[in-house]
């Protein structure tokens, strides 16, 4: 008799706490491709991100959601006309076999913390371009992103010998600097995992490419000239606005835009007096 009553104490006691609250599934976080050496990333341009070694996971998640997004704003994939007649499934199929096949940015593991590498799969799109309307959006108030940091376009990925880079910065450096426009500009090399790079050469026979009269100028040029060294391959750029834009430090750019806004102008001073 008092099992029974503790049996229906019990069951009781379980009804009124309500329903189970549902289980939290754990959140997936994105797995980037492994290349078979970092050789095999030459040829194809892409995005570099830093951001802080601890938040790396998360920040490759936002990193390839922020360049998607602005990958499929700017370089909107055509609708191609359906000549069969499929059913519904069969258009899912072909669909989502469709995307996989056209993936556009692909996250590469660089094995190097703090570092994200992007690989722009289409050759349409023009990443100077991307990178500068990601940064230009920043500078007006969008918010962006949280994690990253800096931000660097890669047109084209070489060995990081100086006749590759010579030879890859050459049609690039041909395309931005015309003799009609004076552009002051810079050479900006980093190295990551390869300090043999000979750098001041390499800042000297980029430099021996741009025309005369573009002045050099090392405070705020015009046009960077960007090399970025990793392991034995290089990423080569030249990217008008990188110096006015902080280097395409996007943390930077943000707490500008936040104290640009927060600052009261002339007129809103007469407006409160």
């Amino acid at each position: 008799m008092e099992e029974a009553k503790k049996r229906k104490t019990t069951t009781t006691t379980t009804k009124n706490l309500g329903p189970e609250p549902p289980v939290k599934k754990k959140k997936k976080y994105l797995k980037p491709n492994v290349p078979s050496s970092v050789n095999a990333l030459r040829g194809r341009s892409a995005i570099m991100c830093t951001c802080s070694g601890r938040d790396e996971r998360k920040a490759l998640g936002e990193a390839v959601d922020l360049v998607e997004a602005y990958v499929d704003k700017l370089y909107p994939r055509e609708e191609k006309e359906e000549v069969v007649t499929l059913s519904i499934r069969e258009r899912l199929k072909q669909e989502a076999a469709a995307l996989r096949s056209e993936q556009r940015v692909v996250p590469q593991d660089l094995e190097t913390q703090g570092v994200l590498y992007l690989t722009i799969e289409d050759p349409d799109v023009d990443v100077v371009k991307l990178a500068k309307t990601i940064v230009d959006d920043v500078a007006s108030g969008t918010p962006g992103s949280r994690l990253l940091i800096r931000m660097m376009p890669l047109a084209t990925v070489c060995y990081a010998s100086l006749e590759e880079i010579r030879d890859a910065a050459k049609p690039l450096v041909a395309r931005v600097f015309s003799d009609e426009k004076k552009s002051s500009y810079k050479v900006a090399i980093k190295r990551r995992n390869n300090s043999d790079f000979p750098r001041q050469e390499a800042i000297e026979t980029l430099a021996a490419l741009v025309p005369e009269p573009h002045p050099v100028d090392l405070e705020n040029p015009d046009v960077t000239i960007l090399v970025e060294v990793f392991k034995s391959i290089a990423g080569v750029s030249v990217v008008p606005g990188y110096a006015a834009h902080h280097d395409f430090n996007l943390r930077r750019i943000k707490e500008c835009a936040i104290k640009t806004k927060s600052t009261p102008t002339p007129d809103d001073d007469d407006a409160a007096a």
